[in-house]
C-alpha cells in the first residue's frame, strides 16, 4: 500500500492515455473488458483505431449493459483479428453471436470468480470502469461487483477507466486501490447505459398489486427482470413501506 502523502504522486506515475493504453494490446492478448456498466468506452474506441493491426485478440465480457455493440467489434470484420466471449450474453453479445463473432462462456454465475482464476484462464489485461480516487487510494468499481475480483485476481495487468459518473457502492468488495492497479485512464465521462423500461400491461398491474398489498415493512425481497417485477418495484417506491432490503442478482 502506499503512503496516503504519495498517493497523488503514484496516481501521476500511472496515469496514461486511452491510445497508450490501446498500444499495450498484442498479438494472442486476452482482454476483459469489464462487467455490467464498468465495461470500457474511450480505451475500446482506441483499440478500435488500431483495428487493422489486431491479430488473433479475444475479448472477454460478463452481461456488459451498452448502449451499442463495443467498437472493437464495428472496426474489425473477422475472428482472426478479435474474436467475442462473454459469460452473460446481452442483446449486443446475441446479435455478434448471429454474426459468427461471439461465443458464450458456459458458467454457473456463483462459480465465475473462480472461473478466471483456474484452469490456467488467465486474462492478459483486465480494463473496466471505476468512479474517481478517493483520499484513501481507492477506487470504487460501482454497481457490478459479480466476478470481477475473479478477473482481477487473475489478470496479468490491470487498466482502469475513471469515470466520474460511476456510483459508488458500499461494501469492501468493492473498492481497488491504486496499489493493485497497474495503469490509470481519466476516460471522457460518458453518461452511464440504462435498461430501457418496458411498460407493465393491465394484467402486470393487477398482479403487481395484489403482490405489494402483501408485502411489509423491513421485508428482504428479491425482483428479477421484465416489466412485472419493474412495475411491482415502483408501487412499492410509490408506498408507505420503509427498510425495504434487496437480496438480488440485477436490481
Amino acid at each position: 500500500m502506499y503512503r496516503v502523502s504519495d498517493l497523488a504522486q503514484e496516481y501521476k506515475k500511472k496515469l496514461i492515455t486511452a491510445d497508450q493504453a490501446a498500444a499495450m494490446v498484442k498479438t494472442g492478448d486476452r482482454l476483459h473488458f469489464g462487467l455490467g456498466c464498468g465495461s470500457i468506452v474511450d480505451i475500446d474506441k482506441a483499440i478500435a483505431k488500431r483495428a487493422d493491426e489486431l491479430k488473433d485478440i479475444t475479448v472477454i465480457s460478463t452481461v456488459s449493459i451498452r448502449e451499442k455493440p463495443f467498437e472493437t467489434y464495428l472496426a474489425t470484420k473477422s475472428n482472426d483479428q478479435v474474436r467475442f466471449a462473454s459469460a452473460h450474453f446481452n442483446v449486443h453479445d446475441r446479435n455478434m453471436n448471429k454474426d459468427g463473432r461471439c461465443w458464450y462462456i458456459p458458467m454457473m454465475f456463483c462459480e465465475l470468480p473462480l472461473f478466471w482464476v483456474n484452469n490456467n484462464n488467465e486474462v492478459d489485461i483486465a480494463m473496466f470502469q471505476v468512479a474517481p480516487m478517493d483520499s484513501h487510494g481507492n477506487f470504487n468499481l460501482g454497481p457490478q461487483v459479480a466476478d470481477m475480483w475473479g478477473v482481477i485476481k487473475g489478470a496479468k495487468k490491470i487498466i482502469v477507466e475513471v469515470n466520474e459518473n460511476m456510483p459508488i457502492a458500499h461494501g469492501y468488495q468493492t473498492q481497488l486501490n491504486l496499489y493493485g492497479i497497474d495503469y490509470v485512464v481519466e476516460g471522457s465521462n460518458t453518461p452511464l447505459a440504462e435498461l430501457p423500461a418496458k411498460e407493465p400491461t393491465e394484467i402486470d398491474k393487477k398482479i403487481a398489486a395484489h403482490v405489494v398489498n402483501r408485502i411489509k415493512s423491513h421485508s428482504t425481497l428479491q425482483l428479477g427482470i421484465g416489466s412485472l417485477p419493474l412495475c411491482i418495484g415502483k408501487m412499492i417506491a410509490d408506498s408507505d413501506l420503509r427498510n425495504i432490503n434487496a437480496h438480488t442478482e440485477m436490481f
